[in-house]
């Protein structure tokens, strides 16, 4: 049942969206009481966006690759908190990444990832049921959040760590 502030919030979302799909920028707006108005609708933020959302601290990213070679007077660098590999793929995955057909590119890759869970938990010597595939560490840690805490519950992580744990379970209501 959705309650009512979330209602509130829903059609408030609904008539932003609206009023922004209208795809002429001077065109007239049919307001809440069914009159033609030019005037757009203003948007209250705070209405539409969960305080704790709001209360989040501002995402501050690390300054471009150029800059910071210019800083620190060197000509590349080596961003092991990016999770990047300054060798750049292995020969076998070059190889392998040479034999993929193009073609296969168009092709939306299949949700669930079956193929690949089977081949792992063969190789793993467990059910593929018991494997999780996801697009990215975010989205793992996304469902593993979603499936095992609820609001109110905490958890636990280290300093100087990856973040994305906070921020999702800050999102879902969850304290770190």
């Amino acid at each position: 049942m959705i309650k009512r502030h979330q209602r509130s919030r829903m059609q408030d979302i609904t008539k932003i969206l609206s009023a922004q799909s209208d795809g002429v920028r001077n065109s007239p707006l049919i307001s809440a009481f069914g009159e033609e108005t030019s005037v757009r609708p203003r948007v209250d933020f705070d209405r539409l966006v969960p305080a704790r959302v709001r209360s989040f601290e501002t995402y501050v990213p690390s300054q471009p690759d150029a800059d910071l070679c210019r800083l620190y007077g060197v000509d590349r660098l080596h961003r092991l908190n990016n999770n990047e590999n300054p060798l750049g793929p292995p020969p076998a995955a070059r190889e392998v990444i040479r034999s993929f057909d193009p073609q296969a590119l168009s092709v939306y890759p299949n949700g669930d990832c079956r193929q690949l869970r089977v081949r792992l938990a063969d190789l793993w010597h467990v059910d593929h049921d018991q494997i999780i595939v996801g697009n990215g560490v975010n989205e793992v840690i996304s469902l593993i959040i979603k499936a095992f805490c609820e609001t109110a519950d905490n958890i636990v992580t280290a300093d100087r760590t990856f973040a994305v744990a906070e921020w999702i379970a800050g999102f879902s209501g969850i304290e770190t």
